[in-house]
This record gives structure tokens, C-alpha cells and sequence, in this order.
């Protein structure tokens, strides 16, 4: 286990376990889009739907994700409400 500081904050950081088969993975083959501004917060998402089997693509305001979803398609959108440019 290792440790991140952040803003004061020390946070424990730990590698997921990655199930055997990434077929039995339950979000296997789901595309993703997200979008969020917060660092922290789009890296952890993107890591657990990573984790799960999920195909991630991620964007960091809403007219990113406008372009992004012009060129991929996606199966959910999974997105801040409160983007600065929404």
C-alpha cells in the first residue's frame, strides 16, 4: 500500500484486484464516457470502471465530452452536473 498527499489529506493508496477473467468482469464491454472537472475524482471513477471491465473515455468539461461523443460511441454517460461550462 502506498500513500498520496493531497491538500494536506493523507490518503492510502492500494492496487485493485483485477478478477481472473476480464470476461467475468460485470461492467465488461460497457463504453463509458465520463465527464468530470475534479481530478481526483475523474481518476478514481475512471480507475473503478477500469476495474470492472468498463471501456473508459474520459472528458474534463462539457464541450470535450460533446466532441468526444461525436467520435465514439458510447453505452452511458456518466457526468457532473455541476461542469463550469454546462
Amino acid at each position: 500500500m502506498g500513500e498520496a498527499r493531497n491538500d494536506g489529506i493523507l490518503l492510502a493508496t492500494a492496487a485493485l484486484p483485477m478478477p481472473p477473467d476480464p470476461q467475468r468482469r460485470p461492467l465488461h464491454g460497457l463504453r463509458v464516457l465520463l465527464v468530470e472537472d475534479v481530478e481526483d475524482v475523474r481518476d478514481i471513477l475512471a480507475l473503478l470502471l477500469t476495474a470492472d471491465g468498463a471501456d473508459v473515455r474520459v472528458a474534463t468539461s462539457a464541450r470535450s465530452a460533446i466532441a468526444t461523443a461525436a467520435e465514439w460511441d458510447f453505452d452511458v454517460l456518466l457526468t457532473d452536473i455541476g461542469l463550469p461550462d454546462l
